[in-house]
């Protein structure tokens, strides 16, 4: 089970893969213009690209999500696995209810809102277990949509970018937390990821 964090980092590196290849094949696409979900729109050039590419990005923080899970310390941060996982299977229903769908609004606002859902919970169990890195989560769980919100951001996407970002960020501090407890650092209670 501990071999699935790995899908933690290559789920983010794969995202931004993933976007990166979709706009080269949309070279009129801007990120400063346009929401990333036009790269899977009808009108967008090889829009399977973008839409297989999140339903992918979706498995992979969903399988993460299991690793989070197993090495959770406490029950309320197996409870944020699950959340994260949610997220996951919103992602992947973004790539499936692509961008000019009835559903797409929703699930990609729920996507977001489960991820920093999930950050703010396993916060709460870090600051429960007494870890120091616990604050770290629940500002990003709670404070990066409020930012978003308050931002006046010049469109959509980079929006949806400085989202994205804020969950590479959860990604990988839990990742090294899980690198941390299955090292068995000193002073770190074994399974239990946060940070030092």
């Amino acid at each position: 089970m501990h071999r699935l964090r790995y899908a933690g980092p290559v789920g983010v590196v794969w995202a931004w893969v993933v976007i990166v290849l979709s706009s080269a094949a949309n070279v009129r696409f801007s990120v400063l213009a346009s929401p990333l979900s036009a790269l899977g729109s009808p009108g967008a050039t090889d829009p399977w690209i973008y839409n297989f590419g999140m339903m992918s990005v979706g498995a992979l923080i969903l399988l993460y999500a299991l690793s989070l899970g197993a090495s959770a310390g406490h029950w309320v941060e197996g409870f944020a696995s699950g959340l994260v996982g949610t997220a996951g299977i919103f992602l992947a229903l973004v790539g499936i209810y692509h961008g000019g769908t009835t559903p797409h609004d929703f699930v990609s606002l729920w996507f977001f809102l489960q991820a920093a859902l999930g950050s703010s919970v396993w916060g709460v169990g870090g600051l429960l277990r007494r870890s120091r890195g616990a604050v770290v989560f629940l500002l990003l769980g709670l404070g990066a949509p409020v930012v978003a919100r308050l931002v006046p951001w010049p469109s959509d996407g980079v929006e949806e970018c400085f989202g994205a970002l804020a969950i590479d960020a959860f990604t990988l501090l839990t990742f090294w937390g899980q690198r941390r407890s299955l090292s068995g650092a000193a002073g770190h209670t074994p399974g239990a990821p946060s940070l030092p």
